[in-house]
């Protein structure tokens, strides 16, 4: 297991029989800093790489948990190799981010105005 701090994002990444290679390490923080910059508030990362056989044939599978406040995000996907693996399970956790980036603004906007233009007769 080894663990990165990528922009205030604590990121570990658990490789169970299988070496990342630096290759495939780097493109993997530079997903989580691009995931940052989209929602500045994401606290920590788990990431998960592993190969499971399927028959004869050995799948890559990447799992992701993405801790921000009040959520706790999951994806996964299985391809033929770990880059696509990770492409994939990254375009999913994006579209979540994305998601509950707008309930927060949602959330700060309607909380937080105050219509002052209103008038009420009493």
């Amino acid at each position: 297991m080894k663990t990165f701090d990528v922009n205030d994002i604590q990121l570990k990444i658990q490789s169970p029989g299988i070496t990342v290679n630096e290759e495939l390490e780097n493109y993997l923080v530079t997903h989580i800093e691009k995931l940052g910059k989209t929602f500045p508030r994401i606290k920590k990362c788990e990431l998960v790489l592993r190969e499971e056989k399927n028959g004869s044939k050995k799948n890559c599978l990447a799992e992701a948990k993405l801790f921000v406040p009040g959520n706790i995000l999951f994806a996964r996907s299985q391809e033929d190799n770990f880059r696509l693996a990770s492409k994939n399970m990254f375009d999913d956790l994006r579209e979540q981010v994305v998601k509950v980036k707008e309930r927060f603004e949602k959330k700060k906007t309607f909380g937080g105005e105050i219509d002052t233009g209103a008038s009420f007769d009493l």
